[in-house]
């Protein structure tokens, strides 16, 4: 099975929490499974067989979609002169 996550954070520079998609799973993996290019807010496409991660790769297509959203809010935020 296929399922969307992303890095949520890395906690002691060695294990990289992951949320799925819908939020409603949360994988905890050491950084050294992780892609090489891998980083906190990156989206990934995750293989999963029963409850564990057994392929994971970046979907950067996903990752820039969601960093454009968020310049876009902070774009609007400054507009209406909530952030300074």
């Amino acid at each position: 099975m296929y399922k969307k996550g992303v890095i949520d954070r890395i906690e002691d520079g060695r294990i990289a929490v992951i949320i799925s998609e819908d939020g409603s799973e949360k994988f905890n993996l050491s950084v050294s499974f992780l892609p090489k290019d891998a980083k906190e807010g990156y989206w990934l496409r995750l293989e999963i067989c029963g409850n564990e991660i057994i392929g994971i790769e970046i979907d950067k297509e996903e990752t820039d979609i969601r960093k454009e959203n968020i310049r876009e809010k902070f774009r609007k935020l400054k507009k209406t002169n909530l952030i300074i």
